[in-house]
């Protein structure tokens, strides 16, 4: 994987990430739907760094995301929104999605910090990182 490659899957992750914590914040109420807002204008703002790193700052996240949206992720939430019909919204199964999410986004990072980056790419990657394990520890105190 070169590095191109491996920010639009940055990219990619995290769209997905975005529209999974917005999707999953129709479930909950009081300050878990705050935290998942808050968490997926993060992801919006990650988008808007990477695609300023990959050099096409110009076009910003809110204007591209719908049909960046991988097939797998519209099946998820489509699968959810079924189990939410049949049985009934359960804000922690809404919060243990977004948990999910988050895991398959630290993991593209963790596959994008495997190449070699430059200083700036690395900075970049590791500040991402830290705010992914932050989001962890917040998803984690509102699902329990």
């Amino acid at each position: 994987m070169n590095k191109s490659s491996a920010i639009r899957q940055l990219i990619g992750a995290c769209v997905d990430d975005e529209f999974t914590l917005r999707h999953e914040s129709e479930y909950v109420d009081g300050e878990r739907k705050g935290v998942l807002e808050r968490l997926a204008d993060e992801r919006a703002t990650l988008i808007d760094e990477l695609r300023a790193a990959r050099g096409d700052a110009e076009t910003p996240a809110s204007q591209a995301r719908p049909e960046r949206r991988s097939w797998a992720e519209r099946l998820r939430e489509f699968l959810r929104s079924l189990r939410v019909f049949a049985g009934g919204p359960d804000p922690g199964d809404a919060v243990e999605e977004c948990r999910k999410s988050r895991d398959r986004t630290e993991s593209a990072y963790a596959r994008a910090d495997a190449l070699p980056w430059a200083k700036e790419g690395m900075a970049l990657l590791r500040e991402h990182a830290g705010r992914l394990m932050r989001a962890r520890s917040e998803l984690i105190a509102i699902q329990f």
